[in-house]
């Protein structure tokens, strides 16, 4: 048989105070955080400099409108959207907020389009250049102009040419400056008095006008010439009908 276990004695009352025992501490728990959630493309705080633009507008909308500030492409636009056809022209008839942020897209593609002319006049292009379709080398030389030997031998390098565009520097110094660089044209105009309708307004110039065509084929039916004609009011050749 198993012994029962004594309870311990109590222990005898002395008549002091009894001290209250200090609450036990709570065990510390993790606190659980709760899952992140994935962050929206409306963002507080735009990253690009078209997100900080284009705003008020839906997330295809935007993406749309940042690949026009950059290419100026409809269809570049719309292949990396996956936009509809139509979905363009829709936003403009209907969304007053995308037919203004579409100008200022289109804005920007003018200033980049601006901006490579400008380079393409200024710096010019690098080519290399072919003689009966074989690549042109030259020697190559160092910074004092001596040329440069490996192994015994010149060190060759393809022969680069910058081009420069004449057109585009004349395009854009006729927009930056048309006052001087624009083509001018002098104009004469030699009109009768019976041709000018100073003093009259719009309607009454176009009334008079049409007075005037009308005195005119009266003229001309009176006189039973045919409008066209050599002025003579007889047909043209010598009158035979084909006869001989």
């Amino acid at each position: 048989m198993k012994k029962k276990r004594r309870p311990p004695p109590a222990a005898k009352d002395s008549g002091a105070p009894k001290k209250k025992a200090a609450p036990k501490k709570k065990a510390a728990t993790k606190k659980t955080s709760a899952p992140k959630k994935r962050r929206n493309f409306h963002r507080e705080e735009p990253d690009t400099e078209g997100e900080k633009l284009f705003t008020g507008c839906t997330d295809k909308q935007r993406m749309f409108l940042q690949v026009i500030s950059v290419t100026g492409q409809l269809a570049k636009a719309r292949d990396t959207t996956q936009c509809g056809k139509w979905s363009h022209h829709r936003w403009l008839h209907h969304d007053d907020n995308y037919r203004r942020l579409y100008k200022i897209a289109m804005a920007m593609a003018a200033d980049h389009l601006e901006s490579e002319a400008t380079r393409r006049a200024k710096d010019g292009i690098s080519r290399l250049k072919f003689w009966q379709g074989a690549l042109i080398t030259v020697p190559l030389r160092d910074d004092t102009g001596s040329l440069v030997f490996q192994n015994g031998e010149v060190v060759m390098v393809p022969y680069v040419e910058t081009e420069y565009s004449d057109s585009l520097m004349t395009t854009l110094l006729k927009g930056w400056k048309p006052k001087r660089y624009r083509e001018r044209q002098d104009i004469k105009m030699n009109l009768n008095t019976s041709d000018r309708v100073a003093g009259k307004t719009p309607e009454e110039a176009v009334e008079a006008t049409k007075e005037r065509l009308v005195k005119l084929f009266e003229t001309r039916m009176r006189q039973k010439t045919p409008i066209g004609s050599n002025g003579t009011g007889k047909p043209h050749g010598n009158g035979s009908n084909g006869k001989k």
